[in-house]
């Protein structure tokens, strides 16, 4: 598979830790809570409204205007779900929740390699 990775960077969970310092710290906490990020479990808008005293439409718009500075800073990061929940009907799940998108575990390397790829080459 090395050959499909020349010249390209895949980002590990300390490349992302960089780039979320680009928001301030409570969108930081929104993302890493609504995404699992770093070892959280995923959150709802809900239950991080609760955390942090906000609506969960007001956890939206904040989530929403993090992800868009984000993008405003050129920090344009594919989010893969990998996750062990392979029960039918979550690839859609994942993807309508804002992941470009989804693995499960164990890993399929031909389904990693076309993930990859897909994210690479601009497909």
């Amino acid at each position: 598979m090395t050959e499909y990775f020349e010249n390209h960077t895949i980002l590990l969970s300390n490349d992302i830790y960089k780039a979320l310092n680009h928001l301030d710290k409570r969108e930081r906490t929104i993302l890493i809570n609504r995404y699992g990020l770093f070892g959280e479990s995923r959150k709802t808008l809900e239950e991080i409204g609760q955390i942090l005293g906000f609506s969960k439409e007001r956890i939206r718009q904040i989530e929403n205007q993090a992800i868009k500075k984000l993008r405003e800073e050129k920090v344009n990061i594919p989010v893969i779900a990998w996750t062990a929940d392979a029960i039918e009907g979550q690839e859609e799940k994942y993807i309508s929740e804002g992941f470009d998108g989804y693995l499960s575990k164990p890993i399929d390397k031909t389904k990693l390699k076309v993930i990859l790829n897909k994210y690479l080459k601009g497909e």
